[in-house]
């Protein structure tokens, strides 16, 4: 299979050819010895490669009619057809190429014998549809237990099948990544083979060895200057999952660390203005929160829970009184249950702005608060959403979820709401009333 991806223009280095070479042995009845191969290993060390050469080679070396290549996102999806193409275009398979279908859901190459390779994206009913000789499961930290579950059992028809799933290091509600993880590390592992590059946990982020032990391909594709300017760049959490392969623990895990968030307590913190306003209301209605972000006389930033009571009937008064005061606007998620208020404010002169999920207030406060620049009172309310709240991936971004966190975490949603709106887009100083002489 490595000298077929050579001659299409892809030559694999020694750690993909070992990936290849452990997951597709062959046991003593000439199949697959694992139904299962998983692939753990930080970003940009080639993983795509691997993918592109496994779904090439498969119609040809293993008489796959079908493989299917999914991952959480199209566009990801399409990278890899990408790929996959120009690696059929450049080589020995072009003769048996026959064409390539596109759609707005899928793309595919078809090839003479009748093999396909479809690239779709998944969602939630994927799992029962994804029946393949093949199935090629990318960035599988965003990949549910229930679509992993829901997929093996279609592929018992199949004569010789496989299932890989590749991503990097699993973030905490990585559900199944977590789940495999957790068998390969156990006396059962069933048909799985498994293989990982991290470094060891606690290890300085500085470590030229650690650096090298979670990345396979540095000195190759990785350069030392590269991941020196990613460790200036990024927040420690994410460099140690990012580039150490150090994965979030599963059970219990905080988003944000609550040592340091209590470390940045000052009960005597409060702004100089209201910039900005949060307002956020579960998804049953049963409670709301208004926060209020800005800045304080040194300059530093800080957070504060305004009100946060069961129901939603005290709302637009409380709401419209904070207007009235201090004409700060007030932010909401867009398709939230707190949109609902948007109406009902406008028409009482708030200026209320609605911010897409997941384009960055949960970030950007989970940020702050690791650099230790937003200050707070300490409030209950806050610190118990904080220990509860669980994220939702989308993208390249992330929000605060609401079906997979412990508690209620409207408090948090509307303080990042309330921190974005000070720190990113602040409102324009009041105007003063003119004195009559």
């Amino acid at each position: 299979m490595a000298d077929l991806s050579a001659a299409c223009g892809v030559e694999l280095d020694p750690w993909q050819r070992h990936v290849l070479d452990v997951g597709l042995a062959e046991g003593p009845d000439g199949l697959f010895a694992a139904l299962e191969v998983a692939l753990v290993v930080s970003r940009q060390n080639g993983k795509s490669a691997i993918l592109a050469a496994l779904a090439v080679a498969a119609p040809f070396v293993f008489d796959a009619q079908l493989v299917l290549a999914s991952s959480h996102e199209f566009k990801t999806s399409l990278e890899l057809h990408t790929m996959c193409s120009r690696m059929v275009q450049d080589g020995p398979l072009k003769s048996l190429h026959k064409k390539d279908r596109r759609s707005g859901v899928e793309t595919a190459i078809e090839f003479r014998n009748g093999a396909r390779i479809r690239f779709v994206a998944r969602n939630r009913s994927s799992g029962r549809g994804f029946s393949a000789d093949l199935v090629i499961l990318d960035e599988a930290f965003a990949l549910g237990r229930h679509q992993l579950g829901a997929l093996l059992p279609t592929l018992s028809a199949r004569p010789n099948p496989q299932v890989w799933l590749a991503s990097s290091a699993p973030m905490h509600d990585s559900e199944a990544l977590h789940q495999i993880r957790s068998r390969a590390l156990s006396d059962r592992p069933g048909r799985l083979a498994y293989l990982e590059w991290s470094a060891e946990p606690g290890v300085a982020l500085a470590d030229r060895a650690a650096w090298a032990q979670a990345n396979p391909a540095l000195g190759v594709r990785l350069t030392e200057r590269f991941i020196e300017t990613e460790l200036d760049a990024m927040p420690a959490r994410e460099f140690e999952r990012e580039r150490l392969g150090i994965g979030d623990d599963q059970d219990g895990a905080a988003v944000v660390d609550l040592a340091r968030w209590t470390a940045l307590i000052d009960s005597k913190s409060k702004v100089v203005r209201p910039l900005g306003f949060g307002l956020d209301v579960t998804p049953e209605r049963d409670a709301a929160a208004v926060a209020v972000a800005g800045v304080r006389l040194d300059g530093a930033a800080h957070v504060e829970t305004v009100e946060h009571l069961p129901g939603v009937e005290w709302v637009v008064e409380r709401v419209v009184g904070l207007w009235d005061r201090w004409q700060a606007p007030v932010w909401v998620e867009a398709s939230s249950p707190a949109a609902a208020f948007t109406g009902p404010l406008e028409a009482r002169g708030v200026d209320v702005r609605e911010k897409a999920r997941g384009s960055g207030p949960a970030a950007l406060l989970a940020d702050a608060i690791a650099a230790g620049r937003v200050w707070h009172l300490g409030q209950a309310s806050i610190t118990a959403a904080l220990v509860g709240a669980r994220r939702r991936v989308s993208g390249d971004t992330w929000s605060w979820s609401r079906g997979s966190s412990t508690c209620d975490i409207s408090p948090l949603v509307a303080a990042s709401l309330a921190h974005y709106g000070a720190m990113v887009e602040p409102p324009a100083p009041p105007r003063r009333k003119a004195r009559v002489l």
